[in-house]
């Protein structure tokens, strides 16, 4: 099942002042010098933890005590792409205390496949697929590094804390750095079934940050992010007294390389090529296959709804049929159709003019030389029977001509695949309206022959044809 990538943030300055030195640093030196420090690595060890509280209201029965901490201890590399989990899920509930639980998971990413082993520690099962459905958290690798990259954010300088030396930065922080750390957590939760902070809009609050550096190794100790505010001002019915994000670094390079053991690959079971006995006697073995998304075909033919597949896609100016994920976790049909593609140097001097405007991004600014950005725009056809208010958008990839998705080891995982929608707001219509969208993205710029490919549900998405 896929999911949305998608929460939000802005930029940051950062102002800074080493106290107890002869000689001043601004904080825009000092995360360069970071930055500069942890370029290169090949693996990471972060411990990722979201807390949340609430106490009970005497006056408010429904109310309840509420402590809680999910926590994932990660190491993750890069050649091979590696990673390995240990999520953990402690605190109490209404007067009753969790079990402390831990769910232990390892990811090899090799092409053209990728594989997931999980498990309790004792009993295993694995799941193998294309990489294009395997999640990877291997993205953790290049966060440091992006969230020193210079965003405007306002800081101030705080005291040392106990023995050991820290800068510690503080202050708010919206968009950019925060999507990319929103994301990091979600591509972990994605993993487990469902990413955290999906389409929640938490682009439009200021968050408080805290970020401690480390003042010998000039390497990023931990980030933490108090969400409470966000998360009760975003959710009207919500009243926790915190909601904290904390990354804790502990390396940015693996002393061992990672490695799938065998006993857990020896021992892991194959759900999806089990058979399982029928208990008649003359009965064949059933061989038990994925669950299937639940899809609701609409009825509304006022647009086309071309059935499209990777050997017959749509042309663009072609309404082709796809489905969009529903708040309750099914999917519904819409009809989408590409209306035209933007590349070269209008496309360079449109995407110039996005960024000046400070939204979040997936995309780093500067490009390989190899590249260059693009826009394409679409339309989606919302049904007169679609079952909910406002339609929120569905995912968008490039692919080549043979529906892989498009991918060079060269450039970040962004690059080659992901659209990215440069107004959400704009596609907030109901149902017998027509939404309107752009999205952007960054191809190689040899590239004549792709494809764009629409929609939420695995093995139903629109094809169309880019040439």
């Amino acid at each position: 099942m896929k999911r949305y990538f998608i929460c939000g943030l802005i930029s940051m300055m950062l102002i800074l002042v080493m106290s107890g030195c002869q000689k001043k640093a601004t904080p825009e030196s000092l995360l360069q010098q970071v930055k500069k420090n942890v370029e290169g690595s090949t693996g990471i060890d972060v411990s990722m933890s979201m807390e949340l509280r609430a106490e009970a209201d005497e006056a408010d029965e429904a109310s309840y005590d509420e402590d809680l901490t999910m926590r994932y201890d990660v190491k993750a590399s890069h050649e091979p792409e590696i990673f390995y989990i240990d999520e953990q899920l402690t605190g109490h509930v209404g007067g009753e205390t969790l079990e402390d639980t831990h769910i232990y998971l390892y990811g090899l990413l090799e092409e053209p496949e990728g594989t997931i082993w999980y498990g309790d520690g004792e009993d295993w099962s694995v799941k193998t697929g294309s990489e294009k459905e395997i999640t990877s958290v291997t993205d953790l690798i290049d966060l440091p590094g992006k969230l020193a990259s210079g965003d405007d954010m306002e800081l101030t300088i705080q005291k040392e804390e106990e023995n050991q030396e820290f800068y510690v930065l503080s202050g708010t922080v919206t968009g950019a750095m925060l999507e990319r750390m929103a994301n990091a957590v979600d591509s972990v939760g994605e993993i487990f079934g469902g990413a955290m902070f999906v389409g929640t809009g938490l682009y439009d609050f200021k968050v408080p940050i805290t970020i401690r550096i480390d003042r010998e190794t000039k390497q990023f100790a931990s980030i933490t992010l108090d969400m409470t505010e966000a998360i009760n001002t975003w959710e009207e019915e919500s009243d926790f007294s915190y909601v904290g994000i904390r990354f804790d670094f502990h390396a940015f390079q693996l002393e061992e390389p990672l490695a799938v053991p065998d006993e857990v690959k020896e021992n892991a079971f194959d759900e999806e090529t089990y058979v399982e006995e029928d208990p008649s006697e003359d009965s064949e073995p059933v061989e038990l296959t994925p669950g299937e998304d639940e899809l609701t075909q609409t009825e509304d033919r006022t647009m086309g709804l071309k059935e499209t597949t990777v050997d017959a896609p749509a042309e663009m100016n072609e309404w082709a049929s796809t489905y969009t994920l529903l708040t309750d976790g099914t999917y519904h049909e819409v009809s989408v159709q590409v209306t035209g593609v933007i590349r070269g140097e209008e496309a360079a001097e449109q995407a110039k003019a996005y960024f000046e405007k400070g939204p979040q991004t997936m995309f780093d600014y500067e490009l390989p030389e190899a590249l260059e950005y693009g826009f394409v725009t679409y339309e989606v056809y919302i049904p007169a029977d679609f079952p909910e208010d406002t339609y929120l958008g569905m995912e968008m990839y490039l692919t080549a001509p043979d529906g892989e998705y498009l991918n060079n080891d060269a450039y970040s995982f962004t690059d080659q695949f992901w659209i990215e929608q440069t107004d959400p707001d704009a596609l907030a219509v109901g149902p017998g309206q027509t939404a309107k969208g752009v999205g952007l993205f960054t191809i190689e710029k040899d590239r004549t022959e792709y494809m764009i490919q629409i929609g939420d549900s695995w093995y139903h998405e629109a094809y169309i044809r880019i040439q």
